[in-house]
């Protein structure tokens, strides 16, 4: 078993959640996965100082940087074979609205078109997908309109999402939310929770659900 953690950097002002990232290893650590980074060779879009919260004068790249997470466990996505993965999960944090989509500059957002290029793909393989936190806004790009989504109980933001043809479903830190049709998991993460042990229990249901999948698709 192996999954495939899609990061955007490595911070949540700028790249990806740290605290998700490593808790989400070790979800699925517990759960016998293998696991690999994937993220795109290409300049963030912007540096975040996450001591004062300042914007930096310099360029980083998301790979490199997503790569200190992963302890230089990771590919560039044009490298990744989908069908190398039992599944596919995107970690949270500000990088996605940055450096995979214009989120963060636009509310009538588009998506990078190697995350949407991959995602689609995984999607058309039947693969299980995961998504952390404000990941889920990915999600009514690569799904059918209806997809069940959470990014826990921000209104305006479920509001949106609905309008790009998600059904969206609130929830707390602790929880996932399953669409069995399509065999996708979200989960709020920081979006709703306020410490690890909240967090912790939302991504390991994330990841047990991504595992039935998994023995579900492979008749184990």
């Amino acid at each position: 078993m192996k999954a495939g953690i899609v990061l955007s950097g490595c911070g949540y002002l700028d790249g990806s959640e740290i605290h998700e990232t490593v808790l989400l290893m070790l979800a699925l650590e517990e759960k016998k996965f293998l696991y690999q980074g994937i993220s795109l060779k290409k300049m963030q879009w912007d540096v975040i100082n996450h001591y004062n919260k300042k914007k930096e004068k310099e360029n980083r790249n998301i790979l490199i940087e997503s790569s200190r997470i992963m302890r230089g466990n990771i590919i560039d996505i044009k490298d990744a074979n989908i069908m190398s993965y039992d599944a596919i999960i995107f970690s949270g944090g500000f990088g996605v609205t940055k450096n995979f989509t214009n989120f963060f500059m636009k509310k009538n957002y588009t998506v990078n078109n190697e995350i949407l290029d991959f995602s689609k793909k995984a999607f058309n393989k039947n693969i299980p997908m995961g998504f952390l936190c404000i990941s889920a806004i990915l999600m009514p790009f690569i799904y059918p309109r209806g997809i069940k989504l959470t990014i826990g109980n921000d209104i305006e933001l479920a509001n949106l999402l609905e309008k790009k043809g998600a059904k969206h479903i609130a929830s707390y830190p602790y929880e996932a939310v399953v669409d069995k049709k399509y065999q996708a998991v979200s989960t709020s993460a920081y979006m709703t929770g306020k410490t690890l042990s909240e967090i912790k229990l939302g991504i390991n249901e994330l990841v047990r659900n991504l595992f039935f999948f998994y023995i579900k698709q492979k008749n184990l």
